[in-house]
């Protein structure tokens, strides 16, 4: 693997043959890339042709052809599921009776995609320089089709037509979990969902009731009040009476989720905060993690990647309070104090980003970033 490093910053001669990282909108990402701190979860520089032969080593392991740097015991340690469908550093996938490992990648502005045969000789490493991974999901099914992979593909749908017209009773808001609402138009006759936060993607019926999407294994059922038990609370009791649908059932792979119809007024914290009602917004987001202490809607990781978000739309003061919540929520995090630091120091708050950057070299001595950047405050 002669084109990967761990060296942060990227060295002047490496960084001349480095891509530069890309936002949904195709913005660069300030500064072109992001320098990470954290070097095993974020900070490894690397082809598609080096981890494939990573991933090569790796499968002549576990036939007994090549020992070079793992045994083979270690190999198929990694790849074998112990905990839901996680080895030790990889995720395991099974398509009938064919298993694939693999991992996937995102640092800002990058997204990545390895997934190899555990028994055969195939896979593929897929990456992209945009936050927009989308694609990459789609060029792994073109080489497992043109490869013929082992089952990895699912068998073709039908899609039905559906009248115009008739798409307007799926039409309204879906509440998917306390922080997320999916929104469905009925644009020009397609149906159209649109997440919070989140781009937006066609719905194709292959029944009355059940629909797919391009991009994506989910299904989307939608059931009636009669089958879902009625609107419920803070519901939309007008589409019950309308008799359209009151909730859409998303088919993960492993689990089925039930999203409620809400009305109109009904907003979730992170749709409060886009409108600016900040102090409204918070409270909702206390109220989930009083509810639902481990809920995903407000994990450290998710309001961290909020909060920059916020900051690269220029929505400093959202930032910053997103950010002081997040260290509300997990005092003893140090990435809590730096992401804060950081949103202080691009306000012009020397005195508040000193002090958090300091609190967060307290809980971790090892965040370089946070060195380097505390002695640039400190000089100014």
């Amino acid at each position: 693997m002669t084109n990967s490093t761990y060296s942060q910053p990227l060295p002047d001669d490496w960084r001349k043959q480095a891509a530069s990282g890309h936002r949904q909108d195709g913005n660069l990402v300030a500064g072109k890339i992001h320098v990470y701190p954290e070097m095993a979860a974020a900070g490894l520089w690397t082809t598609p042709t080096d981890l494939a032969r990573f991933a090569i080593d790796l499968q002549l392991s576990l036939a007994g052809r090549a020992n070079k740097v793992l045994s083979k015991r270690s190999v198929e340690t990694m790849t074998t599921a112990f905990m839901e469908n996680a080895g030790l550093g990889f995720f395991i996938q099974k398509h009938g009776n064919a298993l694939y490992f693999g991992h996937g990648g995102a640092d800002e502005g990058f997204r990545a995609e390895m997934l190899v045969s555990r028994d055969k000789g195939y896979g593929a490493v897929v990456m992209a320089n945009s936050d927009n991974g989308n694609i990459l999901r789609e060029v792994l099914r073109g080489v497992a089709r043109e490869y013929g992979w082992d089952e990895f593909l699912p068998a073709p749908y039908e899609t039905i037509a559906r009248e115009p017209a008739k798409l307007n009773d799926y039409v309204g808001r879906y509440q998917v979990n306390p922080d997320l609402v999916l929104t469905i138009k009925n644009e020009g006759g397609k149906l159209v969902a649109s997440p919070t936060g989140d781009r937006e993607f066609e719905l194709l019926p292959t029944s009355d009731t059940t629909f797919i999407r391009r991009d994506s294994a989910n299904k989307y059922n939608f059931v009636r009040s009669e089958d879902s038990g009625g609107a419920a609370d803070g519901g939309d009791p007008a589409a019950k009476r309308a008799g359209n649908f009151t909730a859409v059932q998303i088919q993960f792979s492993d689990t089925t989720n039930e999203a409620r119809r809400i009305d109109s007024d009904t907003l979730v914290p992170f749709e409060l905060l886009m409108t600016g009602k900040v102090s409204e917004a918070l409270d909702g987001y206390r109220k989930i993690k009083k509810d639902e202490s481990d809920n995903d809607s407000i994990n450290e990781a998710r309001l961290n990647n909020l909060g920059y978000a916020l900051m690269r739309q220029k929505k400093m003061a959202e930032a910053i309070a997103i950010f002081k919540l997040n260290v509300e929520f997990y005092p003893n995090a140090w990435n809590t104090y730096d992401s804060l630091g950081e949103a202080y120091m691009n306000k012009g708050d020397k005195e508040l980003a000193i002090a958090n950057y300091k609190k967060s070299l307290t809980l971790n001595p090892q965040n370089s970033n946070g060195v380097e950047t505390l002695k640039k405050l400190e000089k100014e």
